[in-house]
């Protein structure tokens, strides 16, 4: 059970002797129903989440259950949350990230065999069907292979290798998705550490990882790369990144979001997470900064929303267990309602329509038991708030408007002083799509009061 919707009245609002605030729709996160689970215990984990066309999710990291299925560290769920129980390939070793492109998979990782072939930490596999193993594609990466991205054509490839597609490549490499997967042989950034995270940004390249020198430049911990020629860094795009590398880049539009164990950036102190531009010299944002006071791992954008994942406790000043959502529209406040809190880290999100999947080293997440994975549905209502006519001691009314039906809505108050305790007004039991129903408070003070809206599914 998880808030909906959180309705502020101020004191300044109880003088109005009418006030109308129009409906407004409210998606509620709250973890589902979908069994979702790895195996309990010390040491499992998910690493990396791709969501299909279809709806299906695949998940990769260190496991040997999913659902009570049996599963060696890849596996696919149906939409339903259910295993999808004729895809089954497995690897010997971790797998550390996927990435999509139509109907084939790659899988990278720490890994000697995948689906009973030798592959050494990279492979590429169907997703139609059962799901088959590439017989040809073999880059055969003399190490761990940690990040990719493709642009259509090619797959870019970071990690700690020093041999992959043929060539002598230093943690960083461009291979074919064509034939047995070459290394291009040009294109050769010859990072000096291990690449952590990539990113296509346009047409450029971003990276991040433990490197102090990439593309012929300096760059401490990350970089825009060119994707033709040699790969080489841009001229003016420079950061000095400072103390610890970045682990995750996402790019939206002119901006970028990075998080890591860093704790500034040029002059500016930024724990864990940071907005750049993508333009010019890459300015930081002067006014977004979040604040987190432990590694940021992955990120996710929905809309306006940023959701952060990974090692910290607090962000923006608010107590949050691992996860958090962020908005980009400001200087990156805290969601004071969006309170997930996992009790271990978050290692992978992933988001698609109005769906958040996470995945990590948890046991629980949203105050319920989700070993390592779990998923976050929207379930929309209208809501609208209504001062009555009247002085200062006027009534409330909360007006909720279903779009989905069976769900129990509870509402809650508490003062915006003071008891930091929420109390129930009324609970709403298997309130179906298309009725209204109302809830009055009686005792509305110009105090100060919060509203929200909970739900349980059914």
């Amino acid at each position: 059970m998880k808030d909906l919707a959180l309705l502020r009245l101020a004191s300044a609002a109880f003088f109005a002797t009418a006030l109308l605030l129009q409906p407004r729709l409210v998606r509620a996160q709250t973890p589902d129903l979908l069994p979702s689970g790895i195996n309990p215990g010390p040491g499992a984990y998910v690493n990396t989440i791709v969501v299909q066309r279809d709806g299906k999710v695949i998940v990769g990291g260190l496991f040997t259950l999913v659902n009570g299925t049996a599963r060696t560290n890849l596996a696919r769920l149906n939409s339903d949350g259910s295993v999808d129980a004729g895809w089954n390939i497995g690897t010997v070793g971790p797998v550390d990230c996927l990435a999509l492109d139509g109907d084939d998979l790659y899988v990278a990782g720490e890994f000697s065999s995948i689906g009973g072939l030798a592959r050494n930490h990279i492979a590429k596999v169907n997703t139609s069907g059962t799901g088959v193993v590439d017989t040809v594609w073999n880059p055969n990466a003399d190490g761990f292979v940690f990040a990719m991205v493709g642009d259509g054509t090619n797959l870019y490839a970071g990690g700690y290798f020093g041999f992959i597609g043929g060539q002598s490549r230093s943690r960083i490499a461009k291979l074919s998705l064509t034939g047995t997967g070459p290394a291009d042989p040009l294109w050769n950034p010859n990072a000096n550490g291990n690449v952590l995270a990539l990113a296509m940004g346009g047409a450029d390249l971003y990276a991040g990882g433990y490197f102090s020198s990439i593309g012929g430049k300096s760059r401490p911990y990350l970089a825009k790369l060119s994707t033709g020629g040699t790969g080489v860094a841009d001229p003016l795009w420079y950061h000095n990144v400072v103390n610890s590398p970045v682990a995750v880049i996402l790019p939206q539009g002119t901006n970028l979001y990075i998080g890591g164990g860093f704790t500034a950036i040029d002059s500016f102190s930024r724990h864990h997470l940071a907005r750049l531009s993508t333009l010019g010299a890459g300015p930081v944002d002067p006014a977004w900064n979040p604040d987190a006071n432990g590694n940021v791992l992955a990120l996710a954008l929905s809309g306006s929303d940023l959701y952060a994942g990974g090692l910290f406790t607090t962000i923006g000043i608010q107590t949050r267990g691992y996860i958090a959502k962020v908005s980009t529209a400001d200087a990156g406040q805290v969601d004071s309602t969006w309170t997930a809190n996992a009790n271990a880290d978050v290692k992978a999100l992933s988001v698609t329509g109005s769906t958040l999947y996470v995945g990590g080293k948890f046991s629980g997440i949203g105050g319920q038991s989700r070993p390592g994975l779990a998923r976050f549905t929207s379930v929309p209502f209208a809501v609208s708030l209504a001062i009555e006519p009247g002085a200062v001691r006027s009534q409330v009314r909360i007006l909720v408007k279903p779009i989905v039906s069976g769900y129990t809505y509870t509402m809650q108050f508490r003062y915006t002083s003071g008891d930091a305790n929420w109390d129930t007004l009324s609970s709403i039991s298997q309130i179906d799509f298309g009725d209204v129903r109302t809830v009055t408070d009686l005792n509305a003070t110009a105090e100060g009061k919060l509203y929200r809206v909970l739900l349980t599914p059914p």
